[in-house]
């Protein structure tokens, strides 16, 4: 064997084998992979992170609001796990670059992400060498998706620049082919597969945010693509290029052995022993982090707002969604809300603490208003009504919410309208008997409507949002929103309304 990489992508923030909302053990975390990891590991291997990192868990948000000025603790597990290189990934970005420049500092690994310009000036090298023992050497390309500004609060990407992925990528392995002398190349991609990697068939929008399949298919000398970013769980070939990419938190890694003539790639799943070495890295902080997720905050007036069925509380609109847009109207001063929930959340139990806050709005999103014209709220809300299908004369999710990525936080639903979803209807004019305070929503009118920041940018491809204008951007986390309305009124009164119908 020429040498070995030990790859973990989209890791999440995610140390601890115990879930966050119940304390359940779970098969994630890096405190379960620490073990493998190890295992695997030889003189002529690399560990490698492939992007994301630094968000994802009530851990990295509790260090970021009560402990920035101290080493992150994904920097002391990375260290104990002797990571070689890290990739970026565009979470890592989340709370800004001085948190993202913190932690490269700290961690003793070597960065490679090389298609970031900061200021016109690249960040990193295009590439980087490395020579094994053994005498094999190769070339190390990292990049991330440059979709980034599409999602990313501009506040935190203030000067940055995000080459496209493929044509950095192609150019530098031109650069190595005309430079060095290397056995194999490989390439980290924070980004993921726009094709099925079987039959070549596209699986979304090509809008450029992966481009993994184009990257394997343009470029020949390309050996290894490590992809990342859609949470997915896959080793195949393209074009003779090995491509992997593995599930997100922590529950996977994958190890890719390479050959003289052959490339040899499993995925292997978070086993059952625990890494107490990690555990105790992270203590002191993780102690602080469930004291803080505990404390009560207030508590409801009635019952609880539990999720039981996810696809329940979309299908019928949970009271939940509707207490988060009444917290995202006041906190604006607007009377139309929108908001989606993540692919899971666990809801509020009466007495409610930052627990149940995190498990609920997983996100570290701040909130804007935007106003928009009529028309465009009613092309949002077209793209939202995408989300249903009819199948066997029921309504179901839409395959392309689910496939090849599960992304039904781009479902969202609105308070301060009414409205229909005819599911039956053809995609684009399924949106029907929509009204504002009683009255048909007019296209030239303008509306005011509070959000999350990332769609107000146009993320999950509501690109309606992209030219409205930001009427009030708070700067403010939803999190925090949440948290302040419920200390201040400690005895909650949630607002119903069943203003939104799914029908066939």
């Amino acid at each position: 064997m020429d040498c070995r990489l030990i790859v973990a992508t989209d890791v999440h923030g995610s140390v601890s084998p115990y879930s966050y909302s119940d304390h359940q053990e779970i098969n994630a975390g890096l405190a379960k992979l620490a073990g493998i990891i190890f295992d695997y590991k030889s003189d002529n291997s690399l560990l490698l992170d492939n992007g994301d990192i630094l968000q994802g868990s009530p851990l990295l948000y509790h260090h970021y609001l009560f402990h920035k000025d101290k080493i992150n603790p994904m920097a002391k597990v990375a260290n104990y796990l002797e990571y070689d290189y890290l990739n970026t990934g565009n979470h890592d970005f989340n709370f800004g670059d001085k948190a993202m420049l913190d932690f490269y500092r700290d961690a003793q690994a070597k960065w490679i992400t090389g298609n970031i310009l900061k200021d016109q000036t690249p960040i990193n090298k295009p590439y980087m060498i490395h020579r094994f023992p053994n005498g094999i050497k190769i070339a190390i390309i990292g990049c991330v998706t440059h979709y980034i500004p599409n999602w990313e609060h501009p506040d935190n990407i203030v000067g940055y620049t995000f080459m496209n992925c493929l044509e950095f990528v192609k150019n530098t392995v031109e650069l190595i082919k005309n430079n060095e002398e290397v056995d194999h190349i490989i390439c980290l991609y924070h980004g993921g597969v726009e094709k099925d990697v079987k039959t070549g068939v596209a699986t979304e929008a090509l809008t450029g945010e992966n481009q993994g399949y184009e990257i394997c298919r343009q470029i020949d000398e390309l050996d290894v693509l490590i992809t990342g970013h859609q949470h997915q769980s896959f080793v195949a070939n393209i074009n003779g290029t090995t491509i992997t990419q593995c599930a997100q938190d922590g529950q996977e890694i994958v190890v890719i052995d390479i050959f003289k003539d052959k490339i040899e790639a499993k995925v292997i799943k978070a086993g059952p022993d625990i890494d107490d070495n990690i555990l105790t890295l992270i203590k002191d902080e993780e102690k602080s982090t469930q004291a803080w997720l505990d404390v009560p905050l207030g508590r409801l007036a009635h019952g609880d707002l539990l999720v039981n069925d996810m696809f329940e509380a979309r299908l019928h609109k949970h009271p939940l969604v509707s207490f988060l847009n009444q917290v995202q109207k006041a906190e604006t001063n607007v009377d139309i809300s929108s908001i989606g929930l993540a692919n899971h959340v666990v809801g509020f139990r009466n007495e409610i603490s930052m627990r149940d806050i995190i498990s609920s709005y997983v996100y570290p999103n701040t909130l804007v208003v935007v106003e928009l014209s009529g028309k465009a709220l009613k092309k949002a809300l077209e793209k939202s009504a995408e989300y249903f299908a009819v199948k066997e004369s029921q309504i179901v999710v839409s395959e392309s919410f689910k496939k090849p990525k599960p992304k039904h936080y781009n479902y969202d639903m609105f308070d301060g309208i009414d409205y229909t979803i005819k599911v039956s209807n053809p995609i684009g004019e399924r949106i029907i008997d929509l009204t504002y305070q009683g009255q048909p929503i007019e296209d030239e009118r303008l509306y005011q409507v509070a959000m999350n920041n990332y769609r107000a940018v146009g993320g999950g491809d509501f690109h309606m949002y992209k030219k409205a204008r930001v009427i009030k951007d708070t700067q403010k986390h939803i999190v925090d929103s949440i948290a302040d309305y419920i200390i201040e009124r400690k005895i909650i009164e949630v607002d119903h309304q069943d203003n939104i119908k799914v029908i066939i």
